[in-house]
């Protein structure tokens, strides 16, 4: 039956507080000596027992229905207990205190109906830890510590410390954030907040805000943190209330900044990957515990033999280290390969830190295992390492890794190797073109070539003689026509030397400013030592140059100095002619003058010709 005085009953009271707002109005010491006599018990009132709720509606003449409200029932051994249709961890649980907001008791106080010690009232949500601010006013929960008998005799607690209790209301500022307060009230009241937060049981989704709040802020940079310090439970909740999308984006940045090692990537993570380990088994953290997981795999270069939370299920990405023991390369060649296949950019970072594709390194790194070392391949062609290692720096076949910055790898791909073989296929020697065709190290020697020379000519088919030997079809004992190699050589060397010569940067080659001595004997008319002795002793100027030709250094005779001899010299030759008479008879009077030629036929002993200076002889130039 009801009791003699009743009081309202408030929209999200709990069945304890109205009890004890019951008991004090009928004037008992305290709800526990109230209950204590109507053979129930506050444990089963605070639970929602249903014998327990229908005697509270007796008394209070609410329905039973209405008070049933937020049930609490205790699951899993105490682990996890549920406040209506939200499910709290353990540590939620309020214990034996006393949880109120200052600012709701003083409000109550001035706003509520009936005597003023009965006007206050204790909410639902107040009865929970995951509630740490006020979800009306922002200021924090207080709490009080109490005993096990007077826990939710809250009319007693507020009748005995109003005074403390307007001054704490007083004293109240609000937090700079309470986002996560007004959502777990929602919750509470079964309204829809956030899609991906709804999604998960409610003490899954506070610790998940609380651990990514303090994932993001061990690993922010200055220039990252807000202008207002958030806790780190409303920093989490400020990105997990956009759904997993912003989460990634998140954690994808953070990975990028710091670029953790496989061995590392715990530190990084930190107090977030021990909470999904502690709890990974739980049904209620399967969603959460699957979407971190599947961060971590395409963010992280991690393996089938690692694990994050749960058992690696595919490896996304490569570090350089990884990649370096799954594929048995250096670390050095890893890196380059993937730095020239553009998989990554140049970096100083260490080998773990450095990720690229996994799939797409796959096809880089297993090109390269598939390849044949110079010493593979001049067993193939039968000939020399020296000649293979020419044939790969004139790009005749393509080098898998060619680095300038370091070791330089020379391996080749199999398949460019049989490619070449194929572009150099020739017909066998017919007996009647053996006469004219030698062995190519002969050929070389006739013009002075390389053997890479004769192959890169065949490549690009100008060497029609190429046969295979009819003894051996091995690249070495390929034969050719000396003559046509050498034709083909000087051509091809002329064209370079063309080529290079408006290039400022290359070697210098002979051009028509440059006469090699044989040239400048010819156009002095002179014997045949005349230019080099002339050169030796100073009256030409010479220069170092290539021979385009023969690709020879050689001494050269600028074009310039010759016409500048011709015009302040005469040779004896070209002096007797012009006066009709002999050599020796001229040169007789000349000495007879005291007249004396620039230099001596003593000064070697293939007597060059004379040479006089103009102004000497100018009595006798016609």
């Amino acid at each position: 039956m009801a009791l003699r005085n009743v009081v309202d009953y408030h929209a999200g009271e709990t069945r304890l507080g109205l009890t004890s707002r019951l008991a004090m109005a009928n004037g008992f010491p305290s709800m526990r000596d109230f209950v204590a006599i109507t053979g129930t018990s506050p444990h089963a009132i605070n639970v929602g027992e249903p014998a327990a709720v229908a005697m509270l509606s007796q008394w209070s003449e609410f329905d039973a229905p209405l008070l049933s409200s937020w049930a609490i029932g205790t699951l899993e051994r105490g682990a996890t207990w549920r406040l209506g249709s939200a499910l709290m961890s353990r540590d939620m649980r309020p214990g034996y205190t006393h949880r109120y907001c200052p600012k709701c008791v003083v409000g109550d106080l001035a706003n509520g109906t009936g005597p003023t010690h009965l006007r206050p009232f204790m909410r639902v949500w107040w009865t929970t830890r995951a509630i740490l601010n006020c979800p009306e006013h922002g200021c924090p929960i207080k709490e009080a510590k109490t005993d096990v008998h007077h826990a939710g005799d809250f009319a007693l607690f507020i009748a005995k410390h109003l005074p403390q209790i307007e001054a704490e209301a007083r004293d109240a500022r609000m937090s700079p954030s309470f986002e996560v307060d007004k959502y777990v009230a929602a919750r509470l009241q079964d309204i829809p907040a956030s899609t991906f937060l709804d999604s998960l049981e409610t003490y899954v989704a506070v610790d998940l805000c609380r651990n990514l709040g303090r994932f993001q802020q061990a690993n922010s940079i200055g220039g990252e943190l807000p202008a207002v310090a958030l806790t780190d439970i409303e920093r989490g909740y400020a990105i997990a209330s956009q759904g997993p999308s912003r989460i990634e984006t998140v954690v994808a940045d953070v990975i990028g900044l710091r670029k953790p090692s496989a061995g590392e990537f715990q530190s990084v993570f930190g107090s977030l990957r021990e909470w999904l380990l502690r709890n990974y088994k739980r049904e209620e953290f399967e969603g959460v515990v699957k979407l971190f997981q599947d961060f971590a795999e395409r963010y992280l270069p991690i393996g089938l033999a690692e694990t994050f939370v749960l058992p690696t299920s595919r490896r996304f990405l490569h570090s350089v280290r990884s990649a370096s023991f799954e594929y048995n390369m250096m670390e050095d060649r890893v890196y380059n390969l993937v730095v020239q296949a553009g998989l990554v950019e140049p970096s100083e970072l260490t080998s773990g830190r450095i990720y690229f594709d996994a799939d797409r390194g796959h096809e880089v790194l297993t090109a390269a295992l598939e390849t044949l070392t110079t010493s593979e391949i001049a067993t193939i062609f039968g000939t020399d390492i020296d000649t293979v290692r020419s044939m790969l720096d004139a790009n005749l076949m393509p080098r898998v890794e060619a680095f300038g910055n370091s070791r330089v790898y020379s391996r080749v791909r199999k398949q460019d190797v049989d490619a070449f073989l194929e572009r150099l296929t020739v017909d066998i020697a017919r007996d009647n073109e053996l006469a004219r065709l030698d062995d190519l190290a002969n050929a070389c020697r006739v013009a002075r070539c390389k053997k890479y020379e004769i192959f890169e000519l065949a490549l690009n088919g100008e060497l029609p003689s190429l046969r295979r030997s009819p003894e051996s079809g091995l690249l070495c004992c390929y034969l050719v026509d000396p003559t046509e190699l050498r034709a083909g050589i000087e051509a091809k060397r002329r064209r370079t030397a063309k080529e290079k010569r408006h290039d400022k940067t290359s070697t210098l080659f002979a051009g028509n400013q440059l006469l090699y001595w044989t040239e400048v004997s010819r156009r002095l008319r002179a014997s045949g030592i005349t230019g080099l002795t002339l050169l030796k002793l100073g009256f030409l100027q010479g220069v170092d140059a290539v021979c385009p030709r023969t690709w020879l250094r050689k001494k050269y005779v600028t074009l310039k100095s010759l016409e500048k001899f011709e015009r302040t010299h005469v040779s004896l030759w070209s002096l007797a002619a012009q006066r009709g008479i002999s050599p020796r008879k001229l040169r007789r009077e000349l000495d007879a003058k005291g007249i004396r030629p620039i230099f001596d036929q003593t000064v070697t002993a293939s007597r060059p010709s004379l040479f006089y200076r103009r102004k000497d002889v100018r009595d006798f130039l016609q």
